[in-house]
């Protein structure tokens, strides 16, 4: 049994430590946790329970551990879900040790049950710090990426709006140039045709000026460069 404690921990920190490898390189850390909840805390805990030990060993603080682990990690109802079904194999693994004593290999002396809890605190202590430091870590990496991303895309807005104010700003020039000419036909011409044709470009031109004018608004509202000014007005006019 004492073989047995010693090996099965180093086997699933080692395996627990791939899996991080593995998803510190793809950014697939949800299905790590799944298979290290799977495999390890489901599949290979209830083992090293049996045979090292059971109730009079380490393994109960390592249950603790993983059910710790999956509701840290998982943070979702399906958390809750396997942290529950966690304990309750836990449960059947203790109540089996119990009743069925021939199930479980136990420690050749009480020195070696001793050392094996011994053990398994500091372990457990240690996984939790080094699980609580990385998640952390992630987090405050995950974080710094966002706020650069919002950054940039704030920016990017701030150009955008830039260049729509001044483009706006450019195009005011020979709309107003057109209405300038488009009031001197208006005010020369006399073919009936032709001032007809002048009222649709007057018309139109002002309704073009009148966007530009919502565009250069919202511009200036955009990029802080807006001013109330306090007047009187016609409400019903507004």
């Amino acid at each position: 049994a004492t073989t047995l404690s010693t090996s099965a921990p180093v086997s699933c920190a080692v395996f627990s430590a791939t899996l991080l490898a593995f998803a510190k390189k793809t950014g697939h850390y949800r299905t790590s946790y799944l298979i290290t909840i799977v495999l390890i805390f489901m599949g290979m805990f209830p083992v090293m329970f049996f045979t090292a030990g059971g109730l009079f060993s380490g393994m109960p603080v390592y249950f603790a551990l993983a059910v710790s682990f999956t509701v840290f990690m998982l943070e979702t109802k399906l958390g809750l879900l396997i942290s529950v079904a966690e304990i309750v194999e836990y449960v059947i693994c203790g109540i089996v040790s119990i009743y069925r004593p021939n199930t479980v290999i136990a420690f050749e002396s009480d020195e070696a049950a001793a050392f094996d809890i011994i053990s398994g605190v500091v372990v457990c202590s240690m996984a939790l710090g080094i699980t609580l430091y990385l998640q952390t870590a992630l987090y405050r990496s995950q974080q710094k990426k966002t706020e650069e991303a919002l950054s940039e895309v704030s920016r990017q807005s701030q150009a955008k709006d830039l260049f729509l104010a001044n483009m706006s700003h450019e195009i005011r020039t020979p709309i107003g140039m057109i209405l300038g000419m488009s009031e001197m036909i208006d005010r020369t011409a006399t073919d009936e045709q032709t001032l007809e044709y002048n009222a649709k470009i007057t018309l139109f031109g002002r309704k073009l000026l009148s966007m530009i004018k919502d565009i250069l608004d919202i511009t200036r509202i955009r990029t802080g460069q807006s001013e109330l000014v306090n007047s009187p007005y016609s409400l019903e006019e507004v």
